[in-house]
């Protein structure tokens, strides 16, 4: 009978046994992973519902709070209203990063020295947020590195007579287009620039609906202005049930609510508009537009003021 190696047996089970215990081990892992991922699935779900029952409350009040008396108002808002939500969220994360205004920059970089006229208007703008109920300046912001802003300004193009040099020839009555940047304004001071982008989603989101109640009102005046008599039940902005459909109409195509479209100019130090590739001196600059509904166009921007700007203000 042939003898049994004892030693050769032991190391057949320990080897059979760790790779048993690693095997489990792998199965263990990849279980944790699967619960670790369902759960944060659970969290984003939650999360995202949370939001589209803010963004539904948020059209509510920011339109008529009467629309509460509509029957099942919240279900039919809602597909809307996370529809406006998403959209508006894609345009803010398609935003280029924070544009940083520094005195460095102002010298070095065409695109913060074409929106001011000098950093004295930066600073200037940064006092005025200290004195601001709505856009509070802390000590926290104070001793950071830098402050992030929503920036809105105007945007306009006019036409003049001006003068330019062809070779060494100065021509002069030369119809040209001049780029004007004018009512800036810094809202929303932030710590880091993913808290900039998500209050700028949530000034977008409440000027949409803040422009859906000035439409609505219009329509509201127009119809006791133009209808004689008792106004049928079925027709009357004052009653919630209309007035709803009239809501839920406009959030069916959020895209015509509002829209960011990137526009690059070249312009020159003078501020005059110049071809691409001109030899006049023309710098790139790019443009986020930003429009809601039929309100006149703005510039929307998220900038980083340094804390030495910041604080020279006060």
């Amino acid at each position: 009978m042939p003898q049994v190696d004892d030693k050769r047996v032991t190391e057949k089970r320990v080897a059979e046994a760790s790779s048993l215990r690693h095997y489990f081990q792998e199965q263990w892992g990849l279980l944790m992973g699967l619960l670790d991922e369902q759960s944060r699935l659970r969290d984003e779900r939650s999360a995202n519902k949370e939001r589209v029952e803010a963004s539904i409350e948020a059209v509510v009040s920011g339109t008529d709070p009467r629309v509460r008396s509509a029957s099942g108002y919240r279900k039919r808002l809602r597909g809307g209203a996370a529809a406006l939500l998403r959209h508006i969220e894609s345009l803010v994360d398609a935003l280029p990063p924070a544009l940083l205004i520094s005195k460095a920059t102002y010298l070095h970089n065409p695109q913060v020295s074409s929106l001011f006229a000098n950093m004295d208007e930066v600073r200037q703008l940064c006092s005025d947020l200290f004195h601001l109920h709505d856009c509070p300046i802390t000590d926290e912001h104070s001793r950071a590195e830098q402050v992030f802003f929503l920036l809105f300004l105007n945007y306009q193009e006019k036409s003049i007579l001006g003068t330019q040099m062809v070779g060494e020839i100065i021509q002069r009555e030369v119809h040209q287009t001049s780029i004007v940047f004018w009512g800036h304004r810094l809202l929303e001071p932030s710590l880091t620039e993913d808290e900039a982008r998500r209050l700028l989603k949530q000034v977008l989101y409440e000027n949409v609906t803040r422009y859906m109640r000035t439409r609505m009102t219009h329509l509201r005046h127009g119809q006791q202005g133009e209808v004689t008599g008792l106004i049928p039940p079925d027709q009357d902005i004052r009653n919630p049930e209309i007035y709803l459909s009239h809501i839920l109409e406009y959030l069916e195509l959020p895209q015509d609510l509002i829209t960011i479209v990137a526009n690059t100019v070249h312009i020159n130090r003078m501020g005059i508009k110049v071809g691409e590739g001109n030899d006049h001196g023309g710098e790139t600059i790019h443009l986020s537009e930003l429009d809601i509904g039929e309100e006149p166009q703005k510039l929307v921007s998220i900038v980083a003021i340094p804390s030495e700007v910041l604080n020279s203000s006060r």
